[in-house]
């Protein structure tokens, strides 16, 4: 059933080895059950490699209860597997503002799928991008747990802002001199002026809104941003060493305007 794919053979085995589900045994059986729908192609070897474990998330459980964990699901993975960067279990609960222990909970039975670090500020992993792929994919098999990413790369855009908007401000490392350099500035003073899930919303909430396909446009919250926070923005870009790229960024915003053109009477 491996064949080609190894990262199957290494996905089934931290399957079978939870002790989440306490019962290898029956892990491997509900892995070879998928031996008769595995033929040759490499996309019907990915469902067997993903789906045993995903449907072990709303076994034996009411339409009610499914809907609760496939909307649980959807909206802690989708941010995971979709972020520019891996982000911890501690950035990622202030950027989508929810608890460390949802997080936690709702990713204790993926562990042979994902790396979930125990240290609250180790990274969470992908052990392999097919299992991105599988998921945003919408001619898979699985898909209940189908992610959209124009929909998840529009939440993580504007999440982003809503925690930059809370972060930014003038002279966000309390410097008190403009003319201060970079190099004189040291990682623990950025960090605490701005800490790592700023940061990376400082990089990326661009990059969100550019994937999500969104237009902007006057009154939303991309404008209302740029309208407060636009030189606060570069300034957190120039502390951490990316404000040379705040140029393209500009670009591609500017790219996704939407001019209204009014006619007037003559």
């Amino acid at each position: 059933m491996a064949v080609p794919l190894f990262i199957f053979a290494a996905t089934v085995c931290r399957f079978v080895e939870d002790p989440v589900w306490s019962d290898p045994a029956n892990q491997l059986e509900k892995v070879l059950e998928y031996q008769t729908k595995t033929h040759d192609s490499e996309l019907e070897k990915l469902e067997a490699t993903y789906l045993p474990i995903l449907e072990q998330l709303t076994l034996k459980r009411s339409d009610q209860q499914r809907m609760g964990i496939l909307t649980g699901f959807r909206d802690i993975v989708g941010p995971i597997i979709l972020v520019a960067q891996p982000l911890s279990v501690l950035s990622l609960a202030k950027l989508l503002n929810i608890s460390r222990a949802t997080i936690y909970g709702k990713l204790n039975s993926l562990h042979s799928i994902l790396d979930v670090p125990s240290q609250l500020d180790v990274p969470i992993r992908l052990f392999h991008l097919s299992f991105r792929d599988f998921l945003v994919d919408p001619t898979k098999r699985a898909k209940e747990f189908w992610i959209d990413e124009t929909q998840y790369h529009n939440t993580l855009a504007d999440k982003c802002i809503q925690l930059l908007q809370q972060h930014l401000r003038r002279d966000i490392c309390d410097l008190q001199g403009p003319g201060k350099l970079r190099s004189e500035v040291d990682h623990q003073t950025i960090d605490a002026g701005l800490p790592p899930v700023a940061q990376y919303a400082c990089k990326y909430w661009v990059q969100h809104i550019k994937e999500g396909k969104r237009t902007v446009q006057d009154g939303d919250l991309v404008h209302s941003f740029l309208t407060s926070h636009l030189l606060h923005w570069l300034e957190g870009l120039s502390l951490i060493g990316r404000v040379s790229e705040s140029i393209g960024m500009l670009e591609d915003l500017r790219a996704l305007l939407h001019v209204c053109r009014v006619s007037y009477p003559e």
